[in-house]
């Protein structure tokens, strides 16, 4: 039974960190569409690039692409 309990008990922190991400991620969303002027910047958030590794896809929380170049934002 302790082996359950722990199991649980690590499932309940890694499910309660990814919505705080999630949130986070949310809110940088909102700041930047908010604060970029829209016919210069453009904000792409959450994209999912398939690739070849183990896990077949790689996660980019942000990308703005201007004339000034393309960025690309990890939130933590």
């Amino acid at each position: 039974m302790p082996l359950v309990n722990y199991i649980k008990s690590t499932l309940y922190t890694i499910k309660k960190k990814q919505s705080a991400a999630y949130a986070e991620e949310l809110y940088v969303n909102l700041q930047l569409s908010k604060s970029l002027p829209h016919g210069e910047y453009a904000v792409i958030s959450d994209l999912l690039l398939p690739n070849d590794g183990p896990f077949r896809t790689s996660q980019i929380d942000h990308i703005i692409v201007s004339t000034h170049g393309i960025f690309c934002i990890e939130t933590k």
